[in-house]
């Protein structure tokens, strides 16, 4: 199973907050960060922190593969 990153906001007035923690029941490699005071856009609303959240975690997936194959 694939490593997945969802970022949401806690403040998501379309899609609650909740629902991201039972996705995280369901799916045991998930990493949910829920942003505070954020609403359903959150890449639009915090784009350069939505970003930096996304390259780290890419960058953290990459480093255990790597470490994997040594």
């Amino acid at each position: 199973m694939q490593p997945i990153l969802v970022v949401w906001g806690q403040d998501d007035p379309a899609v609650p907050s909740f629902l991201g923690k039972q996705f995280q029941r369901w799916q045991p490699r998930l990493k949910l960060i829920l942003l505070p005071g954020v609403g359903h856009c959150a890449h639009d609303e915090l784009p350069l922190w939505v970003s930096t959240l996304i390259g780290e975690w890419a960058t953290a997936q990459e480093q255990q593969i790597v470490r994997c194959r040594v």
